[in-house]
This record gives C-alpha cells, sequence and structure tokens, in this order.
C-alpha cells in the first residue's frame, strides 16, 4: 500500500486521531544498515541478514514503553528493483524474526516510501514517515528516539521533532545528539548508560 503524507512543518504537539495529545514513547528505525546488513536494495529472504543486537536493543527500549516503528526508504519499488509484493513477504519475514526473538512489532508500525523523488513528503530526510506514525500511533515524537545508518534519517528526526537522534556508522552527523560507529557499539552504549532509555 502506497500512503499519502500530509504534516505540518515544524510540529510541535502531535495528538492521535481523536485529537488527544499523543504521549507514547516511540522508537523509529530505519531497516536497512540497523535492523538487518544492507547488501542494496534488499528484498529476498536469502539476503535478509539482521544485526544480532538489534533484539536485546529492541527488548530494553520495549521494557521502557517504547512503541517500536520502522520507517524505511524503499525508492526500490519505484526503481523497479523489486515490488511492493516483494516488500510485504520480506517484511512478513523480518517480523517473523522478530517474533522468534520475543519481539512483537505490528505490520502497521512498518512505514515505507517507495518513491524516487525526494520532494515526497514520505521520503526521509523529510519527515512524512514520522510524522504519519506518530500521528496515527499516539507517539510524542519529543520524548522519542531515531536510529539510522545515515545522515537523511538523522535529518527526518530533526524535521520531525524527535528529541534523541542517534547515528549509526564511521561519520558522525552534527544534528545526531548520539553517534556508535557499529550496532555493536550502540548496544554496549545502551548497557553502559551512554544511551539512557527514559
Amino acid at each position: 500500500m502506497i500512503l499519502k503524507y500530509k504534516f505540518r512543518r515544524n510540529r510541535k504537539i502531535v495528538t492521535n486521531r481523536t485529537g488527544a495529545v499523543a504521549d507514547k514513547k516511540g522508537l523509529f528505525l530505519d531497516r536497512d544498515g540497523i535492523i538487518n546488513v544492507d547488501n542494496g536494495y534488499v528484498h529476498r529472504e536469502e539476503d535478509f541478514f539482521c544485526y544480532p543486537e538489534i533484539f536485546p536493543i529492541c527488548k530494553k527500549f520495549l521494557d521502557k514503553g517504547y512503541t517500536i516503528v520502522v520507517v524505511t526508504n524503499q525508492s526500490g519499488i519505484q526503481r523497479g528493483y523489486f515490488t511492493e509484493e516483494d516488500f510485504e513477504n520480506i517484511t512478513k519475514h523480518m517480523l517473523g524474526i522478530f517474533e522468534r526473538n520475543g519481539i512483537h512489532i505490528q505490520r502497521e508500525n512498518i512505514y515505507h516510501c517507495p518513491y524516487l523523488d525526494a520532494t515526497q513528503p514520505c521520503r526521509k530526510p523529510n519527515p512524512g514517515m514520522i510524522l504519519e506514525s506518530a500521528s496515527q500511533l499516539g507517539i510524542n515524537v519529543a520524548k522519542s528516539v531515531i536510529i539510522g545508518d545515515s545522515n537523511r534519517d538523522i535529518e527526518a528526526g530533526v524535521a520531525a521533532g524527535v528529541g534523541t537522534r542517534v547515528k549509526i556508522g564511521v561519520e558522525g552527523c552534527s544534528d545526531a545528539t548520539h553517534h556508535f560507529v557499529s550496532m555493536g557499539d550502540l548496544l554496549s552504549g545502551v548497557n553502559a548508560g551512554a544511551l539512557r532509555i527514559r
């Protein structure tokens, strides 16, 4: 399904569909490079390799009451490398892996942007996916965390107003609040309190 996004720039207060002020905390995760190894336009089960550290990291956030949301650019769909059906199949495969590791994530919590066009609101670094999911799921972005491996992820977090922005990779990002070289380093940082989960 292709979602259309409407959002306000520099939006500070997020409400859910009933108009109530959202107060849930969200953990917004990029997919390729954070959940799984980024081998380039991953869309087949045999090419989908999860980082083992993602499971204890997610468990720690879940224990603190966070809602897990995946926000992922998937321009390979518009490029013709794979289809929406392929994306749905790999998503089911991914959610099954999480289930087998004791983590339940709703399918409705997976947001993707199939477009290559940078003007599309859903394509990171635009904040459309974050704002749409926050509105639908009742998440307060200011109390939330985004984890990504590209500057686009962090810039989308800034534009959406996400309070804690974690960059993974050798190169840092000036807009990130935390920087870790690898997912292993992130897990160590979570365990040691370098990234405090409030």
